[in-house]
């Protein structure tokens, strides 16, 4: 398991601010799990094809050599926050396009294209608070994505040579 770079305490401070700490904590559990060694192509095709056969002996030869993680160096733990955020952050704003559509199909009477245009976000109600996000607003926030990634970019190369001379 790998200790936490003191480095990233401030990214993950400004992740809890601005309310995303989920994304802080899944940051610190993909750092101190370590980098997961990959499945031979061969034992993951091996995998597929079993359907009730013994492929054991086969799939041992296609065994990771190394039997865990490994942990992150110190920059590579400042580079992999990086591309996590980014990428975390992209996958859950395509999820959000996506409830977005089940919703309107959800509540859709059968004029799609009309409620399309004129419907400007789904409101849940969670315990009585009303949240609406709007296909505006996802799509802004994607939009705005290559900026973070230029942003957290910077991060990582002006935190690297503060540590680095």
């Amino acid at each position: 398991m790998a200790i936490l770079n003191q480095r990233l305490v401030p990214l993950i401070e400004i992740l809890t601010e601005l309310g995303i700490d989920w994304l802080a904590f899944e940051l610190i559990d993909g750092i101190r799990r370590g980098e997961e060694p990959e499945e031979h192509e061969r034992a993951l095709e091996l995998t597929r094809e079993r359907a009730g056969t013994d492929h054991r002996v086969e799939l041992e030869q296609y065994a990771p050599d190394d039997n865990g993680p490994k942990p992150y160096a110190d920059d590579a733990q400042l580079e992999w926050a990086a591309r996590y955020i980014c990428e975390r952050l992209d996958a859950t704003l395509t999820e959000m396009t996506d409830s977005i559509d089940v919703l309107d199909e959800i509540v859709d009477d059968g004029d799609a294209k009309r409620l399309l245009q004129s419907r400007t976000s789904a409101v849940l109600v969670l315990n009585g608070e009303e949240h609406a996000v709007g296909r505006a607003q996802v799509k802004a926030a994607q939009a705005r994505l290559p900026e973070l990634r230029k942003a957290l970019d910077a991060w990582v190369n002006n935190t690297r040579s503060e540590q680095h001379p």
